[in-house]
């Protein structure tokens, strides 16, 4: 400690000048003055720092403001050991003003332990420093950071009693903290109150949707950015209701938010989540259309495109990109590895896929639950369930309800009642409330005619009150999405709806009768 503090250790600071001459030596254009600040300009360590340090104890700059403002303003950008020091600058001083605090504040939220900026925020206060317009997004960001709600709250007080929710800068950061907490009406209060919006204020509401899973209220709200707004919207809205489209599967809305980017050009940050929107929405072509057309290539534009390609099936060329990218020299990264472990998952390429899971150390990346939920994947598609159990049983994390799930579904399938009784008992125990695991061990039994076990799961599931979630699906028709539960008659066109389904069959069952189909 001793080291850090010694230019400290003799003198407190003060803006007041305690010593004749002192005004002399710290008037803003006397050359040590400038010298000092050019050598903080340019300041690179913190040694370097420390030698400044004492040139400005050893001049009588320490009392100047700006001098010492610069100084700690240095200090805290020098991760991590300078924060640390910015600390002690701080602490030795006797009275600091509102711009040292927002510096410590900036520095924490950005730090690995932003609540030390909360920490500086009640110090700031409590020594009657005012907070101001500079204060409060580093605050809040460090609030939405730690999901401290209950803190946040408090902050938006302050922002109130001090008349600064006319700042767009403050009312963006304060609708972005409720949404990363989950206060998704909260912050829709706070932007509807906003008396002056920007495009950033629009963008933060749009993107707090879109995290609160509200995607059908991100994609109307920029609908109504672009009646309201006269400025084109920025990135961050369009990345917003891009990916809000393709998390929906509205693919016209998708392509209509498109067609407005072809003017300015797709940057790879828009083509990445246009790539990523296409493969949800189950229109391939064009997302390997949006990936050729793109001059510049990211990791996630490859990975994008290799998951896209998996999950449409296109296992083959899945593949082909994923080897295509290592040719290039691109990393891999480990979203990367998901979607060429699902690729090959999805046609029993077991041989290619220990391979591609054994060569993620190569890049120097460990396994996680989901590359090894790929590989219980890949063995328990391919009816080799006892190797999927290994999996499980030596994977270097507790695996998760899910993993299980997909295991026990491959015994129905491949009619294992043995490992499938076995591990339905253990999933149920693990998650008592998911009505989808009686059933799966439900329809095991009755697969072996042992009836008796499958009324005990279906008298489990009364006795806990554990209900089957009814399977649903979704269509978008000229814009508009329409969602379908089982035996769901609530659709202002259901009689219609019904009535082709009925013409349908009816055409089917023409059909086997004349070509005698079976």
């Amino acid at each position: 400690m001793a080291s850090v503090l010694s230019p400290l250790m003799t003198t407190p600071l003060s803006l007041s000048n305690q010593k004749s001459g002192v005004n002399s030596i710290s008037e803003p254009n006397s050359k040590v003055h400038r010298n000092l600040l050019r050598q903080l300009e340019s300041c690179s360590g913190v040694n370097q720092l420390k030698q400044i340090h004492s040139r400005c104890i050893v001049s009588g700059l320490y009392e100047n403001p700006i001098v010492v403002s610069k100084l700690l303003a240095i200090s805290a950008s020098l991760m991590p050991n300078g924060l640390t020091y910015a600390h002690v600058l701080l602490t030795h001083f006797i009275d600091p003003n509102a711009f040292m605090y927002n510096t410590m504040i900036r520095a924490y939220t950005y730090s690995k332990n932003p609540r030390e900026a909360l920490f500086m925020f009640n110090e700031m206060v409590s020594r009657g420093k005012s907070p101001d317009a500079y204060t409060f997004p580093f605050v809040l960001r460090a609030c939405s950071l730690l999901l401290a709600i209950d803190k946040g709250k408090e902050i938006h007080g302050f922002i109130v009693k001090l008349g600064l929710m006319s700042n767009v800068y403050v009312g963006g950061t304060l609708i972005d903290m409720y949404a990363k907490c989950n206060k998704i009406k909260y912050a829709s209060k706070v932007f509807e109150k906003m008396p002056t919006k920007d495009v950033v204020s629009w963008a933060a509401m749009i993107g707090g949707y879109e995290k609160c899973k509200c995607f059908e209220e991100a994609l109307r709200l920029f609908v109504r950015m672009r009646y309201q707004v006269l400025e084109a919207p920025n990135e961050a809205s369009l990345v917003s209701a891009i990916s809000a489209c393709g998390l929906l599967g509205a693919l016209e809305r998708g392509k209509c938010i498109h067609s407005l980017l072809c003017k300015e050009g797709v940057s790879v940050i828009l083509g990445n989540v246009l790539i990523d929107m296409y493969a949800k929405c189950g229109c391939i072509e064009e997302a390997i259309m949006v990936f050729h057309s793109l001059p510049v290539k990211d990791v996630f534009t490859w990975s994008g495109m290799v998951v896209g390609l998996a999950m449409n099936g296109l296992s083959d060329e899945a593949i082909a990109i994923f080897r295509h990218m290592q040719e290039v020299g691109q990393r891999p990264n480990g979203v990367t590895y998901v979607g060429v472990l699902t690729a090959c998952a999805h046609v029993g390429y077991m041989d290619e896929g220990r391979f591609f899971f054994d060569s993620m150390r190569d890049y120097g990346l460990e396994p996680g639950i989901e590359h090894y939920g790929c590989m219980v994947d890949l063995f328990a598609r391919a009816g080799y369930l006892n190797e999927a159990w290994l999996v499980l049983e030596s994977m270097p994390m507790k695996p998760d309800p899910i993993m299980w799930g997909s295991l026990l579904g491959a015994c129905r399938i491949h009619g294992n009642v043995s490992l499938g009784e076995r591990i339905g008992k253990h999933v149920i125990d693990l998650d008592p409330l998911h009505g989808g695991r009686y059933v799966l061990l439900s329809n095991i039994y009755a697969s072996a005619k042992r009836w008796a076990d499958v009324e005990m799961v279906r008298g489990m599931m009364e006795e806990r009150g554990v209900e089957k979630r009814p399977g649903w699906s979704m269509i978008e028709v000229r814009g508009v999405l329409h969602s379908f539960f089982v035996g769901d008659k609530r659709h202002p066109q259901t009689q219609e709806i019904y009535g082709m389904l009925e013409e349908l069959n009816g055409l089917m069952r023409e059909y086997i009768q004349k070509e005698g189909v079976r």
